[in-house]
């Protein structure tokens, strides 16, 4: 069965309601249209350790007592995978396809008595795989395994159709769900009074940026920075980011006349895939900024303070509010009511400020 058409329209059905896409359902739909029945996925993070693996029935995440867990250190097949789909820094929107055949990397007078052969006989009875690598270096193979003979040209052809197929559905599932990333960042920023930002994905690409950060940035980097918005990675980003670990709230970086506030966003998948945002907030410094501090100890109430000290720690309102029970509206007016009292009109500001006390 090769049917594209059907594969498509299942996936197009698929995409507002599916949380991620390299999962057991799409494996069911392979089999459905293109009759591919020995196949499963399997995951890396960004430094190509395995996660997970998932079939039809399953997903087993990795583990001391995953059957993969001591052999992916000796995989040469999938490290040879690994390590290509890197230096051709793979990313969401390839759609060349990509095919790696087991018997064509292992040479052929050692692939017979190969460990990585007699791990496929042993755990699944098979011989021959196809590997089909998606994703930010290929973090995500699509493996298919034959076992009495070898892929032959015709079943390459048609894996070359099928690699389409899921790219091309991949593709559209990832703007769909960085479209609805981007929309949730952007309440956030707007709700907590930030003016100037943009956002960014792990692949050190621009998702989204307002006309006052292009203008900053304009303005301390020159045109070029914002020219390749979207479409390429930011050459200038990595040394922004330097110092920042994504387990932090906030971070803050002073590049003169501007203070950065970098951010992080993890999006986190059942097979562990985390994938990386940052949102970046841009401030003026003024040269004749002066900080006051108050000198009334009790100036806050003491629901103000328990926002206060979190306001300070990076929380956002939204992460605020879920920590203390309260509403969003609430926080918003205490941090309104802070602000006013230390006569302040930014986080930046109240936070050295507050720091002083």
């Amino acid at each position: 069965m090769h049917d594209k058409l059907g594969f498509m329209n299942d996936m197009i059905t698929q995409k507002a309601i599916i949380s991620e896409i390299f999962s057991k359902s799409l494996l069911d739909s392979l089999e459905k249209h293109f009759s591919l029945d020995h196949t499963m996925i399997v995951c890396y993070d960004e430094h190509q350790r395995f996660l997970s693996w998932t079939d039809r029935s399953k997903l087993m995440l990795n583990s001391k007592t995953h059957p993969y867990h001591e052999f992916s250190k000796r995989d040469i097949f999938t490290q040879t995978i690994n390590q290509e789909s890197k230096m051709e820094k793979l990313f969401y929107d390839n759609v060349t396809p990509k095919i790696y055949r087991s018997s064509v990397i292992i040479p052929e007078h050692q692939y017979e008595q190969s460990a990585y052969v007699q791990f496929l006989q042993k755990q699944f009875g098979m011989k021959y795989s196809l590997v089909m690598p998606f994703g930010p270096n290929g973090c995500v193979h699509i493996s298919s395994f034959k076992k009495d003979e070898d892929f032959t040209e015709a079943e390459i052809k048609k894996y070359e159709d099928i690699y389409q197929c899921v790219a091309l559905s991949y593709k559209d599932f990832k703007v769909f769900e960085k479209a609805r990333i981007i929309s949730s960042i952007q309440d956030e920023i707007i709700m907590s009074g930030e003016k100037a930002y943009f956002i960014t994905d792990s692949g050190k690409r621009i998702l989204a940026m307002n006309c006052l950060a292009k203008a900053y940035l304009k303005e301390l980097l020159g045109e070029s920075a914002v020219q390749d918005e979207g479409k390429s990675p930011c050459t200038w980003l990595p040394f922004l980011l330097e110092g920042h670990h994504d387990e932090c709230m906030v971070s803050t970086k002073i590049i003169a006349p501007f203070l950065f506030k970098i951010y992080s966003f993890h999006q986190s998948y059942s097979h562990g895939i985390v994938e990386r945002y940052h949102w970046i907030v841009l401030d003026r410094l003024q040269a004749d900024t002066k900080i006051q501090r108050q000198t009334d100890p009790d100036v806050l109430t003491p629901a103000e303070r328990k926002v206060a000290d979190l306001l300070t720690q990076g929380y956002t309102y939204r992460a605020i509010a879920e920590k203390l029970f309260v509403s969003y509206h609430t926080v918003k007016n205490q941090v309104a009511n802070i602000y006013s009292k230390y006569g302040v009109n930014s986080r930046y500001l109240f936070t050295a400020c507050y720091k002083k006390e």
